[in-house]
């Protein structure tokens, strides 16, 4: 039998959710000791840098530009319009598809600013919904 299906029997249903939860960190794990193995067996030093924009992290309950702007075009109602749209073949409104324009143009300069203001949630900064 395989390393696979001993797990898999080792999570026989037991009440717990099903499959058993991901665990990404032991898997990073895995990673690392499968990339260092070759090098150090041949007796070379190896290190793992880690950081750059994989390893961004935002915290917990922060809010994203991305975010936001999501955020806004859901209030704005754009999804129920293209749905609709998607369905009878109808249409967006002008207008709400050049709000979606701009909030989406928003976001992508606010994601170049660096540093990004902490305040970009503020109405300041995006488009007015005056639909």
């Amino acid at each position: 039998m395989g390393q696979r299906s001993e797990r898999l029997r080792s999570h026989a249903f037991k009440g717990a959710a099903w499959p058993p939860p991901y665990d990404k960190s032991r898997q990073a794990q895995a990673v690392k000791i499968s990339i260092r193995e070759p090098f150090e067996k041949a007796g070379m030093k190896f290190t793992v840098i880690e950081g750059g924009k994989a390893a961004e992290v935002t915290a917990a309950g922060s809010v994203t530009i991305r975010d936001e702007a999501e955020r806004r075009i859901k209030a704005a109602g754009y999804e129920q319009w293209r749905v609709r749209s998607l369905a009878t073949g109808a249409p967006i409104p002008g207008p709400i598809q050049y709000l979606k324009m701009q909030i989406d143009f928003v976001a992508g300069k606010l994601e170049q600013l660096n540093p990004i203001p902490s305040d970009f949630t503020d109405d300041k900064y995006w488009p007015a919904a005056g639909i």
